[in-house]
């Protein structure tokens, strides 16, 4: 895929000389592939000059708000369908904690992903303090319904964990081990997570 970049695979401790013989330049704060080489599996961090980008952040769990600002951008229809065309939406983190509806308004966003992409367009999501904190098991910022929120996350015992992991795991008090569940190294919504930037950039 020519004339967009990747996150390197290669460890960053191996130094510059390294880094440069992969084709990998520093943009921005990360190290990215150079432009024209591909890296299966790797997330994209450039993309291409769009005419219409929309940025939201801080959603917190709250999908009312989360509705009412995407609908107030043009981009979606009350029952929460992608209008936006070839519009570029980018969501700069933040998605979870504070709030109630923090799955809904991931699955929303994730299917929105789908829906721009068949019309031109796409919805970028990046990853923000409080989705580190979450992964990291720091639920200090958690509400009581985001905790409900996770109520059928099931735990499989066969499921590897680091033992640092099954530590922070077991010390959780109960109502907050199912949204440990998901969001643990490995968890369902952890690996979904693990698909989004920490930066991107759109255009030049």
């Amino acid at each position: 895929m020519m004339g967009t970049s990747f996150v390197s695979s290669v460890p960053l401790n191996t130094g510059n000389r390294a880094l440069r013989r992969e084709g990998v330049r520093r943009r921005g704060g990360i190290w990215c592939r150079a432009e024209g080489r591909s890296v299966e599996g790797k997330i994209q961090c450039r993309f291409p000059e769009v005419e219409r980008i929309v940025a939201v952040g801080d959603l917190h769990g709250d999908l009312y708000a989360t509705m009412r600002a995407l609908r107030a951008a043009g981009l979606i229809t009350p029952d929460g369908n992608w209008i936006g065309g070839n519009t570029n939406l980018v969501q700069v983190g933040d998605v979870l904690d504070r709030g109630n509806q923090e799955i809904a308004i991931l699955e929303l966003l994730w299917s929105l992903k789908e829906e721009a992409r068949a019309q031109g367009g796409d919805v970028h999501m990046t990853l923000g303090n409080h989705e580190l904190l979450n992964v990291a098991l720091d639920f200090k910022f958690v509400s009581e319904g985001g905790f409900r929120d996770f109520e059928d996350a099931v735990f499989d015992e066969s499921t590897p964990m680091s033992d640092e992991v099954r530590k922070k795991f077991e010390s959780l008090p109960e109502h907050a081990k199912q949204r440990a569940v998901a969001l643990r190294p490995g968890g369902d919504i952890a690996v979904r997570l693990a698909d989004c930037n920490l930066v991107l950039q759109v255009g030049p």
